[in-house]
């Protein structure tokens, strides 16, 4: 998680999303849903540029864990989806992104280290 606050910018915008997305010839694709101040990314896609040819999707999101050491994940079908969207885009291959997607009306989860 990339706390956008905490940098100065010498990029113009409206709001820290929009310099830090400047500054860095990034795009954020994802942030919390109840952050609504402009003051954090949670998923980052980093163009390239002229000493960086490739594109990066950076998840700085602390949900996402693949195998937890107890118990099952519950959401690991939503994180599979993710990796696969996510590995799509980037080799843009688009026939692969499905098309599930969860209400942002649906009920919080909230999880610890342990899960």
């Amino acid at each position: 998680m990339w706390d956008l606050n905490a940098y100065s910018y010498t990029a113009e915008g409206a709001n820290t999303v929009e310099k830090f997305e400047n500054e860095l010839n990034a795009v954020v694709l994802g942030q919390w849903g109840h952050v609504t101040d402009y003051a954090v990314a949670g998923i980052v896609e980093f163009a390239p540029v002229a000493s960086y040819e490739g594109r990066i999707i950076a998840n700085g999101m602390a949900a996402y864990e693949w195998a937890p050491r107890e118990g099952v994940n519950g959401s690991k079908g939503n994180i599979e989806k993710l990796t696969a969207n996510t590995l799509a885009y980037l080799t843009k291959t688009t026939d692969a992104i499905t098309e599930t997607e969860v209400s942002a009306d649906a009920p919080a989860e909230y999880f610890n280290l342990q899960g």
